[in-house]
C-alpha cells in the first residue's frame, strides 16, 4: 500500500455527509460524501434482545460516516447532526425534548419536574390494565366510556347529568335532593304508585292523588 492509499484510508475513517437515499423499511441509507455517494450503510440504532428503537432516516439528514478500515463502503452511519435545515427543538439546560415531524412533542423538565406530552392529533394507549396513581387528576375534555365505571368515593357534578339507562341506588343512606324534582312519569314506592293512587276521604268518598 503506497502513501496515497494510506492517506485516502485515513481520510475515509471519519467523514461528515448528508443522507441522499433511504430504505423505508430498513435502517439503511446512502450518504453523499464530497460529491460521491456510498453504498447502503447501516444506521446505528439501539437494538438488542432487551430493546429495539427504530427511528426512520430522512433524506437531507446530516450524519457522520465511520469507516473502521478506511473503506467508506463498509462503514456505518452515526446520526444525526443538527444543521440549518434541522435545528434543535426549543429547550433549555434542564429540559429533554423529543419532537416529531408532525409537531408531536414529549418533554421532561427536571427543574420544573414536569413531564409533558403534546400531540397534534390523538394518542392511543393499548394495554390489558392501566393504573394511575396521583394526588389530583384534572381532565379538560369531552370524554366517552365503553364499559362499567366504579367509583369508590364521592362523585361531585357541577352540571347536568343526563342518560337513558335509568338510575339505581341501593344501600347507604339513600338519595337526598336539595331542590325541585321534575318528572314526566310516575313515582312509586314499596306500597305502590304514588302518582295515580286513590285514597278514601273522611266523608266516605274516594279521591285521586293530587
Amino acid at each position: 500500500m503506497n502513501e496515497a492509499e494510506i492517506v485516502n484510508k485515513i481520510n475515509n475513517l471519519i467523514q461528515i455527509g448528508t443522507i441522499s437515499e433511504v430504505k423505508s423499511d430498513k435502517a439503511l441509507a446512502r450518504v453523499s460524501l464530497l460529491g460521491r455517494v456510498t453504498d447502503f450503510l447501516p444506521v446505528l440504532s439501539q437494538s438488542n434482545a432487551f430493546k429495539k428503537h427504530y427511528i426512520p432516516a430522512r433524506v437531507g439528514e446530516q450524519v457522520v460516516v465511520l469507516a473502521p478500515f478506511g473503506e467508506a463502503s463498509g462503514g456505518v452511519i452515526l446520526r444525526g447532526v443538527y444543521n440549518t435545515k434541522t435545528k434543535e427543538p426549543s429547550a433549555n439546560t434542564s429540559k429533554e425534548v423529543q419532537e416529531y415531524e408532525d409537531g408531536t412533542k414529549i418533554s421532561y423538565d427536571s427543574s420544573a419536574k414536569e413531564l409533558k406530552i403534546e400531540a397534534s392529533d390523538k394518542i392511543n394507549i393499548i394495554c390489558q390494565s392501566a393504573t394511575v396513581t396521583a394526588n389530583n387528576v384534572d381532565i379538560t375534555a369531552t370524554t366517552s366510556n365503553t364499559g362499567d365505571v366504579t367509583i369508590n368515593g364521592s362523585l361531585t357534578v357541577s352540571q347536568l347529568i343526563t342518560g337513558q339507562g335509568g338510575l339505581a341506588i341501593s344501600g347507604g343512606s339513600g338519595a337526598s335532593v336539595s331542590g325541585n324534582i321534575n318528572l314526566t312519569g310516575d313515582i312509586s314506592d314499596s306500597r305502590g304508585n304514588l302518582t295515580s293512587h286513590t285514597h278514601n276521604d273522611s266523608d266516605g268518598g274516594v279521591s285521586n292523588a293530587r
